[in-house]
């Protein structure tokens, strides 16, 4: 019939009569009534149906018998062609016309169907067979290569730079033609189910396929000559040629259709061995009983298998990765049923590969070797042959074992006491997860946020917690067998933690000192001598005080003291949430540990005299903010509201000596600590000093009147003692020259009267001052008379000279001195000084009498 020119895409249909040489008694149809879909849309889409449908065939009754006429397929029309179609040129001009019926993309759909022996007719025994002669399959495969067209570069569509532009083209016809094929070869099992489940009247699962079987080796069989079709021939296909192709190309617009027209035939060649394989595991399921296949799966797989459809049995990742749990099972029932792994796996292996690949097969093997092993007993010799056996064959395929398998190693490890064996196996595939080591340089800097490498910690991070959970069973185990260090139970953990502690894996030890750390086990990091404690105690060390604490302490432990001590001190000086008592302790730890010597070639004296300075200045401005904190705890002129701010300045972070001087010290009047800080900040102004030291002796005083705790001059001596003490009687901050005069004046003028009239003398005496440091100063102010020392107040004067005369015999006969007073020169002065205060009138009878004594002993020494 005429095609209508305004229904260009529209296909003709072609009819004739046929002449029947007997009158006919009756007709009927003798095929299933022909119906493409169930629905109006497609219903006469009869070319969709023509490999998965027989054709419609109608029985004619006549005197002589039945005639069975079959309608033709557009395949069966196609064949025809290049048998009746006459020579080469005549066969040109028919195919010509059918691409100017059908379109390029039909004609060589048909051509490909042809060619792979899709086409039937009937024979001489009127039998309908495919169409197989070589002529015919080579014209239909001529048909196919040449008439196919080409590919197209639509440069009209490449508006964003960012896009490839391979990703304009449009593929040739022939690639069109060869996946509509493939889809009408496989339309009708597409979305089916694979599974069908029933159950029976007594309960049971009764599992059954959806498509026949047949179907399913028909639909294979097809595809597998399309695939032989495209392997021989895909060096004159255009797109499957090869990179040879290229060199044919006229310019760069027909390179780029070529390259896309390749990608797009690659797609179709990997979808139709995706399908091949598909409906060959299908066939292998349905040669098992499926019923118990299913039965063993997880509730979860079993209710994806129920849903499981072809689509996505060859398309998804998620089918694919549910059939191989299928063939697991597989496995799993063939090797409980006493079978062979290695005949089951083979077996599996030729008829679909991709499904039960090489990786699979070893551990398949791997995990017979363990059910052995468990069989076997966990004690048994045999059994830890196995058990190593297993490990080896997992570890040769660490790199694709998935984690269901790790997980089902570790738990069957772990009750036969294989614990070195799950470490180890863990610690492989996490290797073997992260060859690049991203997880590494994802830890190193810092953790960021919304990184990739994250995701590759994350993936070791699940072997990690399977060895955390083999370590909890072993410590359990060994606590529940406390059998000594020569039991089997303690050689197990013996050979347990040799593989955690020597481990390489950087990435698992910080994991692993983290759940340490979580657990409560932070003296464990003490025991392990290792780098990796080290660097991650001091990648942690900045953000928590704990990690830092461990820190110093594994110093310590490891007779580093140096290095104990440097942190130590960072840690005092840290801004964590640590009071002054805390960081004080620290220093003063630190202080004991750098001053301990040990042989190191690290080790020099010049930075260690250089960390030791710095610990005892800062630990000298702690301990004086710690005196004005626990002043101001105490001190009323504080109002309440203004006190917790003060305390909680004082109790943190040790201050700047300025801070504590102008803040604290110096507005609140505690002037023996701003003497402490003159000190400490070596501030050398006598002016200040003298000033501070006439405000703090008044202080004290009068603070003593007040209390009636203590008399006013032994309070100052006792002030005077312990400034003196913490300063080391220091020249510029414990002034001789000043001082001395300054509490002789104290005396005179407020403790006239005192029980002891020498405990000035004594205070200094008892600060381990030399009385030759002492008898130059009273002896000037004797001379000079010097104000309030004159007239009868200059006898106190004298008094104290001979006291102090007396102290230092004392202290020279001690010594051993080959001469009184350490030399002849000291010595005639005293005698001088003696015979000046013999000769004046400023002795009492007792002071004479004992410098007559004096300047006896001295004439005789000196003979």
């Amino acid at each position: 019939m005429p095609r209508d020119a305004s229904h260009a895409t529209l296909f003709p249909e072609i009819g004739m009569f046929l002449e029947l040489p007997y009158p006919s008694q009756g007709i009927g149809l003798v095929s299933p009534p022909f119906a493409a879909a169930s629905t109006p849309l497609g219903f006469a889409n009869e070319l969709a149906v023509q490999f998965d449908q027989s054709p419609t065939e109608i029985a004619v009754l006549t005197s002589t018998g039945v005639q069975i006429m079959r309608r033709r397929r557009l395949v069966d029309i196609f064949a025809s062609l290049a048998r009746y179609g006459g020579d080469a040129e005549g066969r040109d001009g028919q195919v010509k016309k059918f691409i100017r019926n059908y379109g390029r993309t039909e004609t060589a759909a048909t051509a490909l169907a042809v060619a792979c022996g899709e086409a039937s007719d009937g024979n001489a025994d009127a039998r309908i067979t495919n169409i197989t002669e070589p002529d015919i399959v080579d014209f239909a495969r001529e048909a196919f290569i040449t008439q196919g067209g080409k590919p197209m570069l639509n440069e009209n569509s490449v508006l964003d730079n960012n896009t490839p532009a391979i990703d304009n083209v449009r593929p040739s016809p022939r690639h069109d033609g060869m996946a509509l094929y493939i889809t009408r070869l496989v339309r009708s099992i597409w979305r089916a189910p694979v599974l069908t489940q029933k159950t029976t009247p007594v309960g049971g699962l009764v599992v059954t396929s959806t498509v026949a079987l047949t179907k399913l080796q028909n639909i294979q069989r097809a595809l597998n000559s399309l695939q032989e079709f495209l392997n021989k021939n895909k060096s004159s296909i255009e797109g499957l040629s090869g990179p040879e192709s290229l060199g044919r190309v006229a310019n760069k617009q027909d390179e780029l259709s070529l390259q896309g027209e390749h990608r797009a035939m690659n797609a179709l060649i990997q979808l139709i061995s995706s399908i091949i394989e598909g409906i060959a595991f299908v066939l292998v399921l349905f040669d098992e009983k499926v019923d118990e296949i299913v039965l063993s799966l997880p509730e979860g797989s079993r209710e994806r298998a129920r849903q499981l459809t072809y689509e996505g049995l060859f398309c998804s990742p998620d089918g694919r990765n549910l059939a191989k749990e299928l063939v697991k099972a597989i496995v799993n029932r063939n090797i409980a049923n006493g079978s062979n792994v290695d005949t089951v796996a083979e077996a599996l292996r030729r008829r679909c590969g991709s499904f039960c690949s090489a990786d699979d097969v070893v551990i398949f093997k791997a995990q017979e070797q363990v059910k052995r092993a468990s069989e076997a007993g966990p004690t048994s010799e045999a059994s830890r042959r196995l058990l190593n056996e297993s490990l080896r064959l997992f570890q040769k395929v660490a790199g694709s074992l998935s984690m269901e398998h790790l997980e089902w190693a570790v738990s069957q490890y772990i009750p036969m006491s294989f614990y070195a064996g799950a470490i180890q196996l863990a610690l492989t595939v996490a290797h073997e997860s992260d060859r690049a080591n991203r997880a590494l340089s994802w830890l190193r800097d810092d953790c960021p946020e919304d990184d990739p490498r994250q995701k590759a910690f994350e993936g070791r991070k699940q072997c990690y917690d399977l060895i955390h959970q083999v370590i909890v069973s072993l410590e359990q185990t060994a606590e529940a067998n406390p059998d000594g260090a020569f039991s089997v139970t303690a050689k197990r953990q013996s050979e347990a933690y040799e593989i955690i502690n020597n481990s390489e894996d950087e990435v698992f030890q910080n994991n692993l000192y983290d759940w340490y750390m979580g657990q409560g086990w932070n003296d464990r990091l003490l025991e392990i001598s290792s780098p990796y404690v080290i660097s991650y105690l001091r990648r942690r060390m900045d953000k928590n005080p704990d990690h830092a604490d461990l820190l110093w302490r594994y110093y310590a432990h490891h007779n580093n003291f140096l290095e104990a001590a440097s942190v130590q001190l960072l840690l005092a000086k840290s801004g964590f949430e640590l009071n002054l008592e805390q960081r004080i302790g620290y220093l003063s730890r630190a202080r004991t540990n750098a001053s301990i010597r040990t042989v190191s070639l690290l080790d020099t004296a010049q930075g260690r005299q250089q960390l030791l300075r710095e610990i005892t200045d800062l630990l000298e401005v702690g301990n004086i903010q710690d005196d004005i904190l626990q002043r101001m705890k105490s001190d009323t002129r504080l109002t309440e509201q203004r006190r917790p701010q003060v305390l909680k300045a004082l109790d943190g972070q040790i201050l700047e000596v300025a801070e504590l001087f102008n803040q604290y010290a110096d507005q609140a009047g505690y002037y023996d600590i701003c003497i402490l800080i003159y000190h400490c900040a070596d501030h050398r102004n006598p002016a200040d000093i003298q000033s501070t030291w006439q405000l703090l002796i008044e202080q004290v005083h009068q603070e003593a009147e007040n209390s009636d705790q203590m008399r006013p001059f032994e309070a100052v001596a006792l002030k005077v003692r312990s400034l003196g003490q913490r300063l080391h009687a220091a020249e510029a901050t414990f002034p001789i020259p000043i001082l001395l005069p300054m509490l002789l004046r104290y005396a005179l003028e407020y403790q006239n009267n005192a029980a002891s009239p020498m405990w000035v003398m004594d205070t200094f005496l008892e600060l381990d001052i030399r009385p030759s440091a002492l008898v130059p100063v009273i002896e000037q102010m004797y001379y000079t008379n010097e104000q309030p020392f004159v007239g009868r107040h200059r006898r106190i004067l004298a008094a104290d000279l001979i006291y102090l005369v007396q102290a230092w015999l004392r202290e020279s006969e001690r010594h051993g001195d080959s001469v009184l007073f350490g030399s002849d020169d000291s010595a005639a002065g005293i005698d001088e000084l003696l015979t000046s205060l013999a000769g004046s009138q400023d002795l009492d009878a007792a002071n004479q009498q004992a410098v007559d004594i004096l300047r006896g002993r001295i004439a005789q020494a000196m003979r």
